[in-house]
């Protein structure tokens, strides 16, 4: 099992902390916590890598469900995807 990128990392922790806060958070957020260029993460959005987990944008905002339950290695594998 490969570990995480930092950057993957990071944005695992992230979206983890949303998700346990409920709180809804905006495409600055993850960019200023992760280092992700915002093409970056738009990729990871709308190649679906991780819509299992992050609803939106929806008027700038997104949210996280279902993340916490996640393990790494399941987090990992559907950012290494390749699709579309």
């Amino acid at each position: 099992m490969a570990a995480l990128k930092e950057k993957q990392r990071r944005l695992l922790q992230f979206l983890r902390l949303q998700e346990g806060q409920s709180r809804s958070f905006k495409m600055d957020d993850v960019l200023d916590a992760t280092g992700y260029a915002e093409s970056s993460f738009r990729t990871y959005l709308n190649k679906e890598m991780l819509g299992r987990w992050v609803d939106g944008p929806v008027m700038g905002l997104m949210r996280v469900k279902g993340l916490l339950k996640a393990t790494e290695e399941q987090f990992r594998q559907a950012m290494t995807q390749k699709k579309g």
